[in-house]
């Protein structure tokens, strides 16, 4: 894009030219090419004036109509694509521009093309309860945050995302390997994990070997929950947290929590960006493919490794966010927020 001068740039450029300054070294100083110097100082010497003549330079691409048109469009379908919007004004205005001059306009309006972030489909019930989760939770101190105990499990990949990637590179260089993401036979390119963590910092780590069902659910919890609240030093009135999912409200778990007298804070379902332990998974993951694993042995000892590496003070922040995260769904009425 054409970088047009301020008048006290070019009154710059005018004064040192003036002052017998050589045209390189105010091409230097300002910085300027050679042509449009020329131009300023030209149009000065004939003018006495370093002002541009109205109406000159490049035509606008679109009239005001054709711009609101394209807005109003976006606004509408966010999805749409560049093509279908080009297609629709030529049809529209009886013009001729191209995809590309379209995209490169919609940039200068501050109308980028983005991945869409991905939320859960929230249904009317998962909305309704997570507002009342929301209020029931406004106005709870940071000391009731700190006493809780975050678990989850996820999927951890052996060579990075489920989704879809992006990258950049030279034509012709499809076929070479830096440029390539290598897969594994039958879908065994991944393992599941569980981890907890608080407000103290991490706390222990299991590769889930079984099927997660209520009853491996409640040996992994415990192997893990006591050892993990002792080592933190939160034992004195934890609350362990957990999402509504079967093997979590599952007669067999209910039974795990009332004899060992474990407080439960049951999480609203399809909520997941409330949950502070996803950005810590997240952390973990970039870390881990960081190492670039070449196995799944690889991949469980670096998952392990990392963990335990994951400083105090982001499991700290991450806590200290959970009100900020609670006041978020209460004022979005229990939809998804930004988190």
């Amino acid at each position: 894009m054409v970088k047009h001068f301020t008048e006290a740039e070019k009154i710059k450029m005018v004064s040192n030219y003036e002052a017998n300054m050589s045209k390189q070294d105010i091409m230097i100083k300002c910085p300027i090419s050679k042509l449009n110097l020329n131009k300023v100082l030209k149009r000065y010497a004939n003018t006495s004036n370093i002002k541009r003549k109205k109406g000159s330079g490049r035509p606008k691409a679109f009239n005001d109509f054709q711009i609101d048109l394209m807005k109003k469009k976006i606004e509408k379908f966010p999805k749409i694509v560049s093509i279908k919007i080009t297609e629709e004004i030529n049809s529209e205005f009886n013009t001729n521009y191209s995809a590309r001059t379209i995209r490169n306009y919609l940039k200068t309006v501050d109308l980028s093309a983005f991945r869409p972030l991905k939320k859960p489909l929230l249904s009317s019930k998962n909305i309704f309860s997570t507002f009342q989760y929301s209020k029931e939770h406004l106005w709870n101190s940071e000391a009731y945050w700190k006493k809780v105990l975050w678990p989850d499990d996820t999927k951890i990949n052996l060579f990075g995302s489920d989704g879809m990637v992006y990258l950049r590179r030279p034509r012709g260089f499809r076929g070479k390997e830096n440029f390539m993401t290598p897969t594994v036979k039958h879908g065994k390119g991944s393992i599941m994990v569980w981890g907890c963590f608080s407000y103290e910092g991490v706390g222990r780590i299991e590769i889930i070997k079984g099927n997660m069902i209520a009853l491996y659910y409640t040996k992994i919890l415990n192997r893990n929950l006591f050892k993990s609240v002792d080592e933190l030093s939160i034992s004195d009135n934890y609350i362990f947290q957990q999402d509504n999912d079967p093997k979590h409200k599952a007669a067999l778990t209910n039974e795990f929590f009332d004899k060992n007298n474990v407080e439960v804070l049951n999480w609203p379902s399809q909520s997941s960006d409330m949950n502070p332990i996803e950005n810590l998974w997240h952390y973990l993951k970039i870390q881990v493919h960081k190492r670039k694993p070449k196995n799944l042995k690889e991949l469980e000892e670096f998952v392990v490794d990392e963990w335990f590496k994951i400083p105090q003070e982001m499991c700290k922040n991450l806590v200290n966010s959970v009100p900020k995260r609670i006041e978020q769904l209460y004022k979005s009425k229990g939809r998804s927020t930004l988190y």
